[in-house]
């Protein structure tokens, strides 16, 4: 009897030691993800922000040098669009 009650103690703090590991491994397997969530977050803020900036100095290239956009209607040309300066601009 007694050996029996000794070696459920042992299987309960194996079992303790277990369930301690596998939280452990839980708390750390999340704290990966919020990292990686984190590190994505930033980048997508990264390039929104070059996009941004980009589209910023493709207007103001244009407004710039007076440029429009004309479409051309012709169904050939599938709605493409083609700058065209308003006037000549001189250096």
């Amino acid at each position: 009897m007694k050996k029996k009650q000794d070696a459920q103690a042992q299987l309960m703090r194996q079992k303790h030691k277990s369930d301690e590991f596998a939280k452990g491994l839980q708390d750390e397997i999340q704290r990966i993800k919020a990292q990686k969530v984190q590190y994505l977050l930033a980048v997508t803020s990264r390039k929104l922000v070059l996009y941004s900036l980009a589209l910023l100095i493709v207007f103001f290239f244009l407004f710039r040098f007076n440029f429009k956009i004309r479409l051309n209607r012709n169904p050939n040309n599938l709605g493409y669009g083609k700058l065209h300066a308003k006037k000549k601009f001189s250096r």
